[in-house]
């Protein structure tokens, strides 16, 4: 059998990586994933924030009665560099965005965090954010 130690700092962020990952499989494959890619705390930040938006992109797809596939397993994910991924919006009507190419992960994770921040302080009224791409 082919073993993948981690070291400490490795272990803590893929920890935190795959408490965040809604697929828990085949976890040996992902620690492997994980140590071909060695990420560094800001990638591992990227990374969990590019699950949130696909997360969200889900539900809202799944709201809005749209073929939502199987979560890819973990190492998967891992290997086609997914958090790189482009993420269609949070509820449109929730959120206004244009934005003709597609946000990637990490944009749209941004935007989320945005939203959020404004929304715990204006609960009362519902924000429109346009993204405009601007190449």
């Amino acid at each position: 059998m082919n073993f993948t130690k981690l070291s400490a700092t490795q272990f803590a962020r893929f920890s935190r990586w795959y408490a965040a990952y809604p697929k828990k499989v085949a976890k040996g494959a992902a620690i492997r994933a994980w140590d071909k890619i060695d990420p560094d705390d800001a990638l591992t930040e990227r990374m969990i924030d590019a699950l949130k938006a696909q997360l969200l992109e889900r539900d809202w797809k799944g709201e809005k009665g749209i073929f939502v596939p199987e979560w890819k397993h973990p190492a998967t994910w891992l290997n086609g560099m997914c958090w790189d991924d482009a993420v269609e919006p949070d509820d449109p009507g929730r959120f206004a965005l244009r934005n003709p190419r597609g946000m990637d992960a990490q944009a749209l994770a941004s935007y989320g965090k945005l939203a959020e921040s404004y929304r715990g302080n204006n609960e009362q009224r519902s924000p429109t954010v346009v993204l405009v791409d601007d190449d």
